[in-house]
């Protein structure tokens, strides 16, 4: 039978044509989601805090707070790498879920710890009201730690030699600004308690006749500014 006069359709033109027209709408597809998710990625919500305690030079961690301590809050918003302009935007501070603290711009704040507190962490909620018509929140863990003090001894093994023996107290996490603030109480074996402050060396006497012996060395610190915040350590010694 002859074909009408007119267009000719041929099918394998029209499957090809669409299956190039599915190809492009895939490509438009992945293009604008890879758009969104760049966009999303540009915007960043930086925090940091520091707890004001007092740590040994010699720790090289982050300094953890401890109830009581202040935290020092901050937080950047950037937009592909610059700070974002938030001046008029409602800033709210949240500590589990109650708020210490607020006001336009807000980005940074103080924190109080309760003195008397069972938790092991603090949750920080932050939320910048309206940030291109939406609001938006950032969470940050605080671990909270106890304090601590360590009896450094400079004896391998903690062998130590008959007569007097030295050895360093070293605190971390305190509320204080300086060791000499903590009061040391240390006995050792037969010895009186000695009374030092913080910053004193702890010194052990061994007499002559100990050699071969066992001597324990214990040492409780605490702060007189802060009725429950005390702690002890202890470290076994052999004379030789």
């Amino acid at each position: 039978m002859p074909a009408k006069a007119g267009i000719h359709y041929n099918s394998a033109i029209i499957n090809l044509s669409m299956s190039k027209y599915l190809k492009i709408f895939l490509l438009i597809l992945v293009a604008t989601t890879a758009s969104v998710k760049t966009t999303h990625a540009a915007t960043e919500f930086l925090t940091s805090w520091k707890a004001n305690v007092f740590v040994d030079s010699q720790y090289a961690g982050k300094i953890l707070p401890v109830k009581g301590s202040k935290v020092d809050l901050a937080f950047e918003i950037l937009e592909n790498g610059k700070p974002a302009d938030i001046s008029k935007n409602e800033v709210a501070w949240f500590r589990n879920g109650s708020k210490f603290d607020s006001g336009l711009g807000k980005r940074i704040a103080t924190l109080n710890l309760p003195t008397l507190s069972s938790s092991e962490s603090v949750t920080i909620k932050i939320v910048v009201r309206q940030y291109k018509g939406a609001d938006i929140e950032k969470f940050i863990t605080l671990p909270i730690a106890s304090p601590e003090v360590v009896i450094s001894s400079p004896y391998p093994l903690n062998v130590i030699p008959v007569g007097l023996n030295t050895f360093k107290p070293l605190f971390y996490f305190w509320n204080t600004a300086n060791a000499n603030n903590l009061l040391v109480s240390c006995v050792g074996g037969n010895e009186e308690a000695q009374e030092l402050k913080g910053s004193n060396l702890l010194q052990l006497s061994i007499p002559s006749g100990a050699t071969n012996t066992q001597v324990n060395l214990s040492m409780r610190a605490k702060n007189p500014e802060r009725e429950f915040e005390n702690a002890g350590a202890a470290i076994n010694l052999r004379v030789k």
